[in-house]
């Protein structure tokens, strides 16, 4: 089974705070995760890309809300990538 990192900052976890449970992304981030290191197995990551995926619907970016030239977005656009 595929196991996946995130570490998220103080200042990543205050910017998911602030998003707030408005997007699926930031509710799902809200339950799952904390600062530090976080770790997922596959099935939670295809649960968090699929709440991705619904808030793109219509051709909204990735992760509304977020700057995609943050820190926090490089960081989430990347573990959607790397799932298998």
């Amino acid at each position: 089974m595929n196991r996946y990192k995130l570490e998220l900052t103080a200042d990543d976890i205050q910017a998911i705070r602030f998003v707030g449970a408005r997007y699926g992304w930031s509710f799902w981030l809200l339950n799952a995760a904390g600062e530090g290191s976080n770790e997922f197995a596959e099935h939670e990551l295809w649960e968090f890309k699929e709440a991705v995926d619904s808030d793109s619907e219509g051709g909204h970016s990735r992760f509304p809300l977020l700057s995609p030239k943050s820190g926090l977005y490089g960081k989430l656009d990347a573990l959607v990538e790397s799932i298998v």
